[in-house]
């Protein structure tokens, strides 16, 4: 589980990181989807698609609590009048 300040990472970090090149970036240079967004579960690569039980109640939990902050997130943005972060 990620610490509040792991969870804290700006988009930028996302587009110039480790994980560059993936969907996320053609999403907001391409497409020029203003607010692109990509979800990483709890898993580590052990269990593929293939969750175990007692992970699907938390993982549910962890991205309901990320989705909730962005939205936050995006009303304060646009209240600014922003329409990029």
């Amino acid at each position: 589980m990620l610490s509040k300040a792991q969870k804290a990472n700006d988009i930028s970090s996302l587009c110039t990181g480790p994980y560059s090149g993936l969907a996320l970036d053609w999403q907001y240079a391409v497409a020029g989807i203003p607010y692109p967004y990509l979800l990483y579960l709890r898993d580590t690569g052990d269990h593929g698609m293939l969750l175990p039980p007692e992970y699907i109640e938390p993982t549910g939990a962890e991205v309901l609590e990320g989705i909730k902050a962005m939205a936050g997130d995006l009303t304060k943005s646009m209240k600014r009048g922003r329409r990029r972060p």
